[in-house]
């Protein structure tokens, strides 16, 4: 999974790679331009030389960065153009090709210098792109925020929850993903969490630099080892800001009513289980459905458009689907043949109550197959489940 927000390798991995005569012929490159191999791979050395002498937790810094960056890119990108590079073979991660491992076996074994060269040069130009973009949106996030501005999302008791006008916001617990430029999933544990409080007890602090300014120098950023907490624990989380850029894995759809039924674009019946939507068990609804088989997330939309995505934790969730705005309700949904049979309010970024959940059960009535389940899991009633007839005639 892609972090654009982590830093290309330092130069000395780089020299230490390109001074091994036997390294640097794992790749493919002939020697037929011009300019030789060898004063290309200089180049780009030089150029991360340069890039890693600017400290990185200064504003004014961001721009020259940029520029080195697009440079050790397009250096990159000449070394693989103009020698030829195979780059269905550059493309490969030849230290994963054994299967019988597990992912995180997988990341131990992993080192630079396990992958060709060819395959590190392409790695290079393409993150380098990443971050030269990340730094774009850091370099707009110090211009627009106060420098303790992010604090009150993240120590004490945070912003409120903004439920007015019959809306539902992001939780406060959660309400850090979405201030967050880069929408990173951990500020409430894990490795984000603990490089806040190193922020605020740090002289940048006391000395007015961003936190995601100081997270420049941060093995968040700049960790290379794929083991290290500070990589596997920050996870980015996508925001659909774009609807032309969704991912397909992603099973985004806008969902309308038509004859009592759910329907998705060009009137397509909905069908969660048949359109193979899985989530983490801790969302399941049903009993019986242990694996939640079938069920995706939703939110309803204050325009009543009910958008529904495949629930991946750390990557999609239901603050991806409105790109964190306020919505009407939300939580995990399962559609059989464009009928609702499963349906709980378990979204932990929006939390809507069950004054949220009849709402949506009033509007969507007609949609609800005979047998059903509705499970209310936050809340004072959280535990309660029961049909559509029951629920809305409770006494909450």
């Amino acid at each position: 999974m892609a972090r654009p927000w982590r830093d290309v390798m330092s130069a000395e991995e780089f020299r230490r790679l390109i001074t091994r005569k036997e390294y640097v012929e794992t790749s493919t490159a002939t020697s037929s331009f011009m300019k030789s191999r060898k004063g290309t791979l200089r180049e780009i050395l030089g150029a991360l030389a340069a890039y890693h002498c600017f400290d990185k937790r200064h504003q004014d810094n961001i721009l020259p960065r940029q520029q080195y960056l697009l440079q050790i890119s397009t250096l990159a990108g000449n070394y693989l153009r103009h020698f030829n590079v195979d780059m269905d073979y550059a493309r490969q991660r030849h230290s994963r090709e054994k299967s019988d491992i597990s992912e995180l076996v997988r990341r131990k074994q992993e080192k630079v210098e396990q992958e060709p060269l060819d395959r590190n040069i392409l790695t290079l130009r393409n993150r380098s792109l990443r971050k030269r973009e990340y730094l774009q949106k850091l370099l707009q996030y110090c211009k627009d925020k106060q420098y303790d501005d992010f604090n009150k999302y993240v120590t004490g008791p945070g912003v409120a929850q903004d439920t007015s006008h019959g809306l539902i916001g992001i939780h406060q617990s959660n309400q850090a993903e979405s201030e967050d430029f880069a929408h990173r999933e951990g500020f409430k544990h894990g490795a984000l969490a603990t490089a806040f409080q190193e922020w605020v007890v740090s002289d940048s602090f006391a000395q007015h630099v961003h936190f995601f300014l100081w997270l420049e120098s941060h093995p968040i950023c700049i960790a290379q080892n794929r083991t290290l907490n500070a990589y596997k624990e920050v996870l980015h989380v996508r925001y659909y800001e774009d609807r032309n850029t969704i991912p397909d894995e992603a099973k985004f759809h806008i969902l309308s009513m038509s004859g009592g039924l759910l329907k998705a674009e060009a009137g397509r019946v909905m069908d969660t289980y048949q359109a193979g939507y899985q989530t983490e068990s801790r969302k399941s609804i049903a009993p019986d459905n242990a694996h939640s088989n079938g069920i995706a997330a939703f939110v309803w939309s204050p325009s009543e458009e009910l958008f529904i995505g495949q629930h991946y934790a750390g990557k999609f969730h239901h603050s991806s689907l409105l790109a964190g705005a306020r919505v009407k309700c939300a939580g995990m949904i399962g559609i059989r043949g464009g009928k609702i049979v499963e349906l709980s309010n378990n979204s932990g970024h929006y939390k809507p109550s069950m004054s949220h959940m009849r709402q949506f059960m009033s509007a969507f009535r007609s949609a609800f197959a005979a047998n059903h389940l509705i499970r209310v899991t936050t809340g004072p009633n959280s535990g309660e489940e029961g049909n559509i007839d029951t629920l809305l005639g409770y006494n909450f």
